[in-house]
């Protein structure tokens, strides 16, 4: 191990940090989402229909990108004073360059009725200077199909699986000291959806698994997180009526169980209570076109949360979610989305963290070739049966330049903001990234 990584692991372990962050994608078009498909940021390019390989009724394609980011706060480490034997051998927060490659294949058929696609897609990141504990690989694979019945019904189904690595910052001081934290998930859904004149109708369930691979610290041991490992079920109905052509009244319930892979008596060895809860959700809204302009989705309702741990305190409250895309012109669009969910933790004495998160986010066409974007995102983080929360903003920048219909080029600029009311376990940082990335197409 080499003197300037020992000193920073001197440093990690006086400095009581949490871990880092995940790089977004310097693309408008690749996390550009809202209800219209004919507005700037959704709108396809004008050569779109041009790109892939055509395999008779189906048609693949294939993307490379390739990013370089300078980011100032890799691990999202608090801006500490150093102690003056460490002052001069080690800068803190620590900075560095990543690249990554992120390849990505998808077949799609193209019948006039019934559908069937295929994706698979991964990253590989490497750093510059602290690759040791930080460079990692993802991919994931997903199915999806659609078959028709007459003109008014559906059957939908998939399938995925995913090798992931979870957003540094959301474990504790603990998880700073090795590599990232990575796991296997696995998802199953299948619905049917009609509608029958003014009435509209839908039902989908889907099952979940996610187990944790073992942390690994710098010096080579190993640290179990089994029991984080999780499997949920989920069933989800809904009842809508339209009240016009572009406006429906509905109803959105869900149940959802979760259960804790490792047996009793694996938790009982650990010391950690189980993970198991059963839920539920009531929500009514509107969804629909309010005026052209303005497309919205607003519902509220009420959740539970039951944990069969005593450890833990149920929860009840307020469920929401709200989504407002407004359009002034075709070249400018404009979303804002609210919403309160559960989210796993990697804490052991917290069962899940309640997070309510609101994102404002931009887009602006300048030519069909160049497209502009920013958000601001908001989020606010309980972690339940602690007194810990958080609160993150992060400011975007996006710019997106489509020289041809096989190559395009972004840059991009991120600044993250986050304050906390610990400052051991979870403490406050600020971090900016700096990106340029290149996208090859098939």
């Amino acid at each position: 191990m080499s003197i300037r990584l020992a000193t920073l692991l001197a440093v990690l372990a006086i400095a009581a940090p949490a871990a880092g962050q995940s790089v977004p994608s310097p693309f408008p078009s690749d996390v550009a989402s809202l209800f219209r498909s004919d507005v700037a940021g959704t709108r396809p390019p004008f050569d779109e229909e041009r790109e892939g390989l055509e395999l008779g009724n189906f048609r693949l394609r294939g993307e490379l990108g390739l990013t370089a980011v300078y980011d100032s706060n890799i691990l999202n480490l608090p801006d500490i004073a150093l102690p003056p034997e460490l002052d001069g051998l080690v800068d803190i927060p620590l900075d560095d360059a990543v690249f990554l490659i992120d390849p990505k294949v998808r077949i799609d058929s193209r019948w006039q009725r019934h559908a069937i696609g295929l994706t698979a897609a991964g990253r590989i990141a490497r750093y510059a200077d602290y690759g040791d504990f930080n460079n990692f690989e993802t991919w994931n694979v997903a199915a999806r199909g659609r078959i028709d019945i007459g003109d008014a019904t559906e059957i939908h189904a998939d399938a995925a699986a995913s090798r992931e690595v979870e957003a540094r910052g959301a474990s504790g001081l603990f998880f700073a000291l090795g590599d990232p934290l990575s796991y296997r998930e696995d998802h199953v859904g299948v619905g049917v959806s009609t509608r029958q004149g003014d009435v509209s109708a839908s039902l989908s369930g889907g099952w979940l698994r996610r187990r944790y691979d073992p942390f690994l610290l710098l010096d080579s041991q190993s640290v179990p997180l089994d029991f984080r490992n999780i499997r949920v079920w989920s069933v989800t109905p809904q009842l809508g009526y339209a009240l016009g052509p572009d406006l429906d009244l509905f109803v959105r319930g869900n149940l959802g169980f979760t259960r804790s892979l490792p047996s009793p008596e694996r938790l009982d060895q650990l010391g950690i209570a189980t993970r198991d809860a059963d839920g539920y959700s009531v929500l009514g809204g509107v969804r629909g076109a309010i005026t052209p302009l303005l497309v919205a989705e607003i519902a509220a309702g009420w959740q539970k949360r039951d944990f069969a741990a005593g450890d833990f305190a149920d929860f009840d409250g307020l469920a929401y979610t709200a989504t407002l895309d407004w359009y002034p012109t075709p070249l400018l669009s404009f979303r804002l989305r609210s919403r309160q969910d559960f989210e796993n933790s990697g804490i052991p004495q917290v069962p899940g963290i309640l997070a309510r998160t609101t994102v404002l986010t931009a887009y602006y066409e300048v030519t069909r070739a160049l497209l502009l974007s920013g958000d601001i995102d908001w989020q606010y983080r309980e972690y339940r049966a602690t007194p810990v929360t958080t609160d993150s903003w992060a400011l975007t920048a996006r710019a997106e330049y489509r020289f041809s219909r096989h190559f395009s080029g972004a840059l991009f600029v991120r600044y993250r903001d986050r304050s906390s009311n610990d400052t051991t376990l979870l403490p406050p940082y600020t971090g900016t990234m700096v990106g340029l990335a290149f996208e090859s197409r098939l």
